[in-house]
């Protein structure tokens, strides 16, 4: 599976400036076919609120921001089907979970339907 097919660089800038503008919250990968087809964000808001550099985001992205998004890039290898989910916290990515969904074709309903 080639990286630029699973994790482009259009995804990765998205998930950059989404962990850049968001403070505490998490970001949710969902995964089709080996690619990542949408992008969630859940934001929460404490108050008072953290401050903010001159351009109005939170400090973050620093040298750790290369091995937080190759992290995420090694959640979704492999993943055909799921979700990964990303936990942000001080603009870091703190946590990354993977669901991964498997498709049983042995295991059919009576109408043909999965279970």
């Amino acid at each position: 599976m080639n990286q630029q097919n699973l994790f482009s660089a259009e995804v990765g800038a998205v998930v950059e400036r989404l962990i850049k503008e968001t403070v505490f919250g998490s970001l949710l990968l969902v995964v089709q076919d080996s690619r990542v087809v949408q992008v969630e964000r859940n934001e929460k808001f404490q108050f008072p609120a953290p401050r903010k550099n001159a351009t109005g985001l939170s400090q973050g992205m620093s040298a750790n921001a290369q091995k937080s998004l190759s992290g995420l890039s090694a959640a979704l290898k492999g993943l055909q089907f799921g979700q990964v989910a990303v936990k942000i916290q001080e603009s870091r990515i703190v946590q990354i979970d993977r669901t991964e969904k498997k498709r049983m074709p042995d295991l059919m309903g009576i109408s043909g339907d999965g279970i």
